[in-house]
């Protein structure tokens, strides 16, 4: 009997044991799970997701949505170009009870071949980006869009990772929480909008802001200044009409070039031009418009090129300009006239008749004292929009070829001491020129922006 009280209580001993083991066992077991429930979708906010899912990360509540958007990054400083970007449009909501910021380093993205991707920042693209709504207060929902860039048709995988200090954990290692959000993507192309760099005159064109739009109907013209390299030749102007959708003041974008049709980069500025050119206006307002000219030098007939360089996206915006033309049909620059001819000169009409008189200087002091002076009938018309007046340094030569002494101090009137005329009025004056012999003379007006000789014979 005793031997088998012995018996029995080793029976239990042993199971006691056994016991104990096995609750020893279980322990470990759930501190394993709670070690791998870090990855998967435990009350500590990992897991593994899809869009449309809504799922909890460090006191915020996320749901990014299957509506993926599709865009070409346009900046020029982009390592690769113009590339491929998707969006997501995402909802944040604060469930927690501070102040929380959503930062850029929390995500990242893979692409299908398991590469990272690069997830745009604000400073990349800053209209709608998620990470441009700065911090979330408790209870606050908030919306924009997670920018992706595209690599290729596949899954992709955002990561969003945070350390849970709540966790009981032997390192920081240990609390690193991570959340995956797995989809597939086939990238549609078909709804990227083609970024055009090649334009037709009547096609509206915009750099930085501001609509541009260069008309077909354009006009010739002769450049028309002895101080210009290309006194003599020919140019045609466009009509130009800009509108400013910016949200600051500008005008006529500056970076810009001109090729004619062999290649060859022109002169953007031209002197000797009538009216001003579309470059010299000032800033218009937002929302406004005007219009006006870009003067081109005519260099033969072909296709010109205007070249633009969008500041904004870095792109090369070219206007295609054809031009055919008879050379018979350009205009004639003509800068030598006689008297009874009317011809134009700094935008002033002019006409200096052959029905002169004859006159004496009346001047004791003066050693041209007695001198014969003839007197030329001149009549100015003011053919611009501004005041104008008639060039007073004009210079008169004699029959030797020498310049004469200017006489128009001694007379009651002259045509280089009047003040300016307006627009559309004609002043009638007179031209006083000393005598100096039968023979040819020559009144020579010359100015930075035009030049003409009135060439003719005095006999008395």
């Amino acid at each position: 009997m005793k031997k088998l009280w012995i018996i029995l209580a080793a029976m239990a001993l042993s199971c006691i044991l056994l016991l104990s083991a096995c609750n020893s066992d279980g322990d470990n077991g759930d501190d394993n799970g709670d070690d791998s429930g870090r990855s998967g979708d435990t009350d500590d906010g990992g897991g593994a997701f899809t869009l449309g899912q809504t799922f909890e990360a460090d006191g915020l509540e996320f749901t990014f949505s299957s509506n993926i958007g599709f865009i070409q990054h346009r900046t020029r400083y982009a390592d690769d170009g113009h590339p491929y970007v998707f969006y997501i449009p995402t909802t944040i909501r604060n469930v927690g009870s501070a102040s929380k910021e959503f930062l850029h380093f929390d995500l990242n993205a893979f692409s299908p071949n398991g590469m990272s991707v690069d997830i745009l920042s604000s400073w990349d693209i800053e209209e709608s980006n998620i990470f441009s709504v700065g911090a979330i207060r408790p209870g606050m929902t908030v919306e924009g869009n997670l920018y992706i860039m595209y690599a290729e048709d596949g899954e992709y995988i955002i990561e969003h990772t945070w350390y849970n200090f709540n966790l009981e954990a032997e390192s920081p290692d240990d609390s690193l929480v991570v959340v995956e959000v797995k989809f597939d993507l086939i990238f549609d192309f078909s709804r990227i909008p083609e970024i055009k760099t090649q334009f037709s005159l009547g096609e509206t064109l915009v750099i930085d802001g501001m609509e541009i739009t260069f008309e077909d109907n354009f006009t010739w013209g002769t450049i028309r200044s002895s101080y210009s390299d290309n006194d003599g030749e020919h140019y045609f102007y466009l009509p130009v009409s800009l509108r400013n959708t910016s949200e600051s003041a500008q005008g006529f974008p500056w970076d810009f070039d001109v090729f004619g049709p062999d290649g060859n980069a022109q002169d953007r500025y031209l002197w000797g031009i009538e009216g001003e050119d579309i470059t010299g206006i000032n800033d218009i307002l937002p929302g406004t418009s005007t219009t006006g000219y870009l003067h081109v030098l005519y260099v033969g007939n072909g296709v010109y090129t205007l070249q633009f360089t969008d500041r904004m996206f870095g792109d090369d915006l070219q206007v295609s300009v054809p031009v055919k033309l008879d050379p018979d049909d350009l205009p004639v620059f003509q800068t030598e006239f006689t008297l009874g001819e009317t011809f134009v000169f700094d935008e002033l009409e002019i006409t200096i008749t052959d029905d002169f008189s004859w006159g004496t200087i009346d001047a004791r002091f003066s050693p041209l004292h007695g001198e014969t002076v003839f007197i030329l009938p001149i009549s100015v018309t003011n053919i611009g929009s501004s005041p104008n007046s008639f060039p007073w340094g004009i210079k008169r030569y004699g029959p030797s070829g020498l310049e004469l002494d200017n006489v128009a101090r001694y007379a009651d009137e002259d045509v280089t001491d009047t003040g300016n005329i307006l627009p559309g009025s004609t002043l009638n004056s007179y031209i006083h020129i000393l005598y100096d012999g039968d023979g040819e003379y020559i009144i020579d007006l010359t100015n930075w922006n035009d030049t003409a000789m009135v060439i003719f014979n005095v006999a008395q």
